[in-house]
């Protein structure tokens, strides 16, 4: 949230920066003599490389795609953006098969070379969602409501799998501050079945500290109780 709007990037973007953080220092930290270790964190950018060009085409198709009819106009920096990050991504690739040609003789130059590139991917990635946080999030508030806003976003969940759904979903509560991370809870408290609700929970385990953990269930199965209350 910004000047009491809601900002459809921030608590995604939250989850994005921590993956990315995550990969980028275990790649730099991966015992290079070991090629069963470098194998798992070539597997972990592979995996980060899937998610960013996944992220980037859900923000085309939705986003962008929403402020584009609202100001067809509009020189959206951030679209140009997305087209270096798919070249990118490519490149990045690219490294992670020249390390996977090497792995085997203990080559350490590519795998150099592998981490001082995503570096640069992620440095740049940060400029960029301060952008789409900032400049794109205000392009939005003087377009839509809030309410419409939401509708952007339900449609973009609407697109992913209900695997991807979850996934997103663990990660961004991971990620997020207490107080976002309770309004989101309670918010999916009164969409979510019982069982995929609880079973968020129990993907948090090990990612949130056990007593934080108990009081969160606490706090947000209370408040729900209190707005059922409150309701009838």
């Amino acid at each position: 949230m910004q000047h009491g709007r809601y900002n459809i990037y921030t608590l995604i973007h939250k989850a994005l920066r921590a993956n990315m953080f995550d990969v980028l220092v275990a790649v730099g930290r991966v015992d290079d003599s070991d090629s069963l270790a470098v194998r798992r964190e070539l597997d972990r950018v592979i995996e980060l490389l899937a998610l960013c060009h996944a992220h980037l085409e859900h923000e085309n198709n939705f986003i962008h795609k929403a402020i584009l009819a609202e100001r067809p106009n509009l020189h959206l920096i951030t679209a140009e953006d997305h087209l270096e990050h798919e070249r990118a991504i490519s490149r990045l690739r690219g490294d992670v098969s020249a390390v996977l040609e090497v792995t085997e003789a203990g080559g350490q130059v590519p795998l150099q070379q592998l981490y001082r590139n995503l570096a640069i991917f992620v440095a740049e990635n940060l400029q960029h969602m301060h952008v789409e946080e900032t400049l794109n999030a205000r392009i939005l508030w003087e377009h839509f409501s809030d309410e419409q806003i939401l509708a952007i976003e339900k449609q973009l969940v609407a697109s992913l799998t209900p695997n991807e759904q979850f996934d997103s979903l663990v990660g961004m509560l991971t990620y997020i501050a207490h107080s976002e991370r309770i309004e989101l809870l309670h918010a999916l408290s009164g969409q979510m079945p019982p069982e995929a609700f609880s079973q968020l929970f129990v993907s948090l385990r090990g990612r949130l500290e056990d007593t934080y953990l108990d009081r969160l269930v606490t706090q947000v199965v209370s408040g729900s109780a209190a707005q059922g209350e409150s309701a009838a």
